[in-house]
């Protein structure tokens, strides 16, 4: 995994000599300057995590969203469909994770609010207990369940438009930094923790301890 904070320094037309033609004919396509800088970032942070973890040269590698609107890694211009991939990108950074298994992060800011609208139209009822309950450690307790949502819905493929309803939250162990997750047909221990030289950004990473439910096959 790799996490890039954008300081400024970094120039878009540097950023862009990390992209295949494929990907600068997508970044094109983006006329708004900081979606397209948000991109760029999230692009260059999985080509480094590739390379740090497969020794993939960054000019080999191309991120290509699928049909479903999820990235997909290609090297050398065929799909590498044994690896997976992921990408989040908030104000002022992104990150992105590799794996051989499927696998989902997401990041936001730490002091990123949740108004109680979004709380009460996006969670259950559980979740709302959770979300508002006292954390024991000042977790941002209602964003920590958002990204862990997230996260999980991104290692299971879910479309995030769509994975409101069938992703939830069933307990949390703050202690542990560990959230109990649930989807269809999985269950997931989806890790948060607090991430950043500053401590200023919440990551969510799923992908590392599901197993599947009593009626996954009913």
């Amino acid at each position: 995994m790799a996490q890039i904070r954008d300081d400024g320094s970094l120039v878009e037309a540097e950023l862009a000599l990390f992209l295949t033609e494929r990907e600068i004919a997508a970044c094109r396509l983006k006329k708004d300057s900081p979606a397209r800088r948000n991109w760029l970032l999230g692009r260059l942070a999985v080509k480094a995590a590739a390379y740090r973890r497969w020794w993939f040269d960054p000019d080999r590698l191309a991120i290509i969203n699928n049909e479903a609107g999820a990235p997909e890694l290609m090297v050398n211009g065929r799909p590498k469909t044994t690896r997976s991939i992921s990408i989040s990108h908030t104000s002022g950074a992104a990150v992105g994770a590799v794996a051989e298994n499927p696998v989902g992060v997401d990041l936001e800011r730490w002091e990123r609010p949740l108004s109680p609208q979004l709380i009460d139209w996006a969670f259950s009822e559980s979740e709302r207990r959770l979300a508002l309950a006292p954390s024991g450690q000042e977790w941002p307790a209602g964003l920590a369940l958002w990204c862990a949502r997230e996260a999980a819905a991104k290692a299971w493929g879910i479309p995030l438009l769509n994975h409101l309803a069938q992703v939830r939250v069933k307990a949390t162990d703050w202690a542990s930094g560990q959230l109990t997750v649930a989807g269809p047909g999985w269950v997931e221990r989806v890790a948060v923790s607090r991430s950043g030289e500053s401590g200023d950004y919440l990551l969510a990473v799923a992908g590392t301890g599901r197993r599947p439910t009593a009626d996954k096959h009913k």
